[in-house]
């Protein structure tokens, strides 16, 4: 084992990697010891792949968003931050040359 995967870190991210099958053999093996190590790790783990499993049986329920009212929405308030900006007249003379 290499130094670096010697003091891989082991966080959620490498967790989810890990349940999702997508470390190397040596991460893998990291991960292994790590879950040896302690309880701690071991119900740590349990908890975040029961939280994944359960996430992938949501059915969450579609939004509707109605994007002609919303768009209204962004104009009015658009429109009550505008400020007009005052045209002050000008005593400069253009010269033009003919």
């Amino acid at each position: 084992m290499s130094g670096s995967e010697q003091h891989m870190v082991i966080d959620e991210a490498t967790l989810m990697a890990y349940i999702n099958g997508e470390l190397t053999t040596s991460q893998i093996k990291s991960v292994q010891n790590w879950l040896k190590a302690s309880e701690k790790h071991r119900q740590d783990f349990e908890q975040l792949r029961k939280t994944w499993e359960a996430s992938g049986r949501l059915d969450p329920k579609p939004v509707v968003v109605n994007t002609d009212l919303a768009w209204e929405s962004v104009k009015a308030k658009i429109k009550q931050v505008a400020k007009p900006v005052p045209h002050k007249k000008s005593n400069h003379i253009i010269p033009l040359f003919i």
